[in-house]
């Protein structure tokens, strides 16, 4: 029978019965109240009582739903007793229940001609039990309601049926790619898109949350940006109910190869040319194609100035390779006693690695004998592992002075300029000038501060010779303190393992990092040292006499050292900024007592780039840096000349003692003042060399220590 005519044929017995009663028809399911899933299905038993009196005409009973979380699935155990419609469902057109939400109804009717019903001596009755599934879109709460048409006069209550959600699902993570394959932009690569997203059925949109997976561990993703090579990456997005979703991503960082920096060369030297790359290949072996540049060298390239050829760098494993050529017993120079051998990348596009900012290199052949270039090693006790700081009572230390010149040439060694409280006990008395080491007992020595001076000549003609130095602190203790990179910082505080990278901050690793150019080394300056800062950072000191209008109360100092620089000529060195150039700002020098301008020539530049602020900046060389100091940039590079009038120590020796410095404008308003910064070259305060960015007069400055 219809729907529709069996509930008309249910009314017309309720309302047209001649017996009149007054019940209180009452609607309580079991159970009233589910938590369930997509997919999950629920089964309840519709109840009935009634009360004063317990027996009546009959029931038209609808249970509204909402068909989009639900679908119905079955009405059985109807109760039979005068039954004239039993459970069918149907869309509620007529929102009858008063809820928008639910938009579909289950109809069943009874009516008794006697008005006995449910029947005589029943009160409690099941009358039917129905069963729903939830739908798979399921996702939210949802109620279950009851109307009901009664015979006049009697009353109708009924508890409604809450079903709420519970979220078993977890999100979906969607990667664009599971390869996410980039161009190595320097030593650190940040990446600020992964092409992950997450969405979740209950709340949506969710920020995924990654991890890099080093042996099996997972570890937050590094903030500044990834190293070149392979990483294996592991997403993860959370739901409110702690449903987890995971994906794995692999990141693939090209790297960048470059050439080292400028070398120099004489009659008859084998000269050794290395390219660096970024960091590890994502696969092997990495070809590099060069090519002698015939446009930008002024030397012979028919064999009469050296041997060296156009060919093609391999790299089986590892970031290194070389190729080597000789220079010529007397090369011809065009008769200059001067000029450049230029190599150039870029004949073919590399394999497996993109060419970076250093993609030339010169070697500058000499026909003048060149000074020998010379670097310390320090050890202690029985242990090889490099030194910086000395412990009182941890045995005896020995500084070599390692120095290199033509194989034709005999070196000679003078220490005398060392500290005199410091006594060599290797000291040939015999032989004094071929001692390569200088030796002593740091237990006999108070604890403090201690240069050591060494002088290399030659014996060519005419005679060149260099002379270094390297300060280090005597502490207490018995215990080496081990600096594997031997840049100042000892082992247990540095992060920064690259030999021309040094941490501006104390702890810094991949943010803030000072870096000069391949085959180049960056350490920390005297200062520091004596300081024993485990960064570039020096604690509030005393400075020369500031220029008119200005004090020195704000400034942040750091101090470094720039060495393996070809002699005499210029290198480059990177220094992120933490706050941004001002406007009209310019570099100023001193002597310790005097200011001047920081001198500008083609071997001396001042440059600029946006970088962002965090630390992270353009590599070295890269066409991002432009001539001069641009208001709002973040990241500085120098090109300074070893020797030259902006090198501290004023002599060709291949370091730069006075790199430069930087101090960003602080200017005081209404009693505050924003924090400046100063980056210095290494020499005794006094008489160290500084360069100040300074914007417009009458500045006040304040010192801040960096932690």
């Amino acid at each position: 029978m219809n729907k529709w005519v069996s509930l008309a044929i249910g009314l017309m017995v309720l309302i047209t019965s001649t017996t009149v009663y007054a019940a209180v028809q009452t609607i309580v399911p079991s159970p009233i109240r589910f938590e369930i899933a997509a997919g999950d299905e629920i089964a309840f038993e519709v109840r009935y009582t009634a009360a004063s009196p317990d027996q009546t005409t009959g029931l038209g009973l609808k249970l509204y739903f909402d068909s989009s979380k639900l679908s119905f699935v079955s009405a059985t155990n109807v109760f039979a007793k005068d039954t004239i419609a039993t459970a069918s469902s149907y869309a509620d057109s007529a929102n009858g229940d008063g809820d928008a939400a639910t938009n579909s109804v289950l109809n069943a009717a009874w009516a008794s001609v006697t008005g006995e019903w449910p029947s005589t001596g029943r009160v409690d009755t099941t009358l039917y039990k129905v069963t729903f599934v939830a739908t798979q879109t399921f996702s939210s709460a949802t109620t279950i309601r009851f109307t009901a048409d009664t015979a006049e006069g009697d009353t109708f209550a009924a508890t409604a049926i809450d079903i709420a959600y519970k979220d078993t699902l977890a999100p979906t993570l969607n990667l664009t790619t599971a390869t996410l394959a980039l161009n190595a932009t320097g030593v650190i690569t940040p990446v600020t898109d992964f092409g992950v997203t997450a969405t979740d059925l209950v709340d949506g949109t969710i920020t995924p949350v990654g991890f890099v997976v080093v042996e099996g561990v997972e570890q937050s993703l590094p903030s500044a940006g990834f190293t070149s090579g392979v990483h294996q990456l592991r997403w993860k997005a959370t739901d409110s109910a702690g449903n987890i979703a995971t994906a794995t991503q692999t990141l693939a960082i090209t790297p960048q190869a470059n050439f080292i920096a400028t070398q120099l060369a004489s009659a008859g030297d084998t000269v050794e040319v290395k390219v660096m790359l970024s960091g590890a290949a994502v696969q092997y072996p990495v070809r590099i194609p060069y090519r002698i540049d015939e446009q930008a060298s002024t030397v012979d390239n028919t064999d009469l100035d050296h041997n060296a050829s156009d060919g093609v760098l391999e790299i089986e494993a590892g970031a290194t390779s070389s190729f080597s050529f000789n220079v010529t017993a007397n090369p011809v120079l065009s008769g200059a006693g001067q000029g450049n051998l230029v190599f150039t990348m870029g004949t073919a596009a590399p394999t497996h690695a993109i060419i970076g900012a250093a993609s030339t290199h010169t070697v500058i052949i000499s026909a003048q004998n060149i000074a020998p270039s010379v670097s310390f090693t320090m050890n202690q006790g029985a242990t090889a592992t490099p030194i910086s700081h000395i412990a009182q009572d941890a045995g005896q230390v020995l500084i070599t002075a390692v120095a290199k010149d033509s194989a034709a040439q005999t070196l000679r060694y003078d220490w005398s300029q060392s500290d005199s409280a410091l006594h060599d006990v290797s000291i040939d008395n015999n032989n004094a000038t071929q001692n390569t080491t200088f030796a002593f007992d740091p237990s006999v020595l108070s604890a403090g501060s201690y240069i050591v001076i060494v002088t290399v000549s030659d014996n060519g003609s005419p005679q060149a010779e260099t002379t270094i130095s390297k300060r280090f602190n005597v502490i207490a203790g018995a215990v080496v303190i081990a600096d594997s990179d031997a840049d100042g910082i000892a082992d247990t505080e540095d992060k920064v393992s690259e030999p021309n990278r040094l941490a501006a901050d104390k702890g810094g690793s991949d943010t803030f990092i000072l870096e000069s150019e391949l085959g180049t080394r960056l350490l920390l300056g005297d200062v520091a040292l004596e300081q024993a800062q485990a960064g570039a950072g020096l604690e509030n000191t005393s400075l020369p006499v500031l220029p008119d209008g200005t004090a020195a109360t704000a400034l942040e100092v750091y101090d470094f050292k720039i060495t393996g620089v070809a002699q005499g000529s210029s290198t480059l060195i990177v220094i992120p900024q933490h706050t941004a150039i001002p406007a009209n700002a310019t570099y100023l020098k001193s002597n310790g007592s005097t200011w001047s301008v920081f001198s500008e020539n083609e071997h001396n530049r001042l440059y600029s780039a946006a970088g962002t602020g965090t630390g992270i900046c353009p590599p070295m060389g890269d066409v991002g840096y432009q001539q001069g100091l641009t208001e709002g940039d973040y990241c500085v590079q120098l090109k300074i000349e070893d020797g030259g009038a902006n090198d501290a120590d004023g002599v060709v020796n291949g370091q730069i003692a006075d790199p430069s410095a930087v101090a960003t404008e602080a200017v005081t308003t209404g009693g505050s003042s924003s924090t400046s910064r100063l980056f210095i070259g290494s020499m005794s305060w006094s008489v160290l060399a500084f360069l100040l960015l300074l914007v417009g007069v009458k500045y006040v400055f304040r010192f801040r220590k960096l932690t």
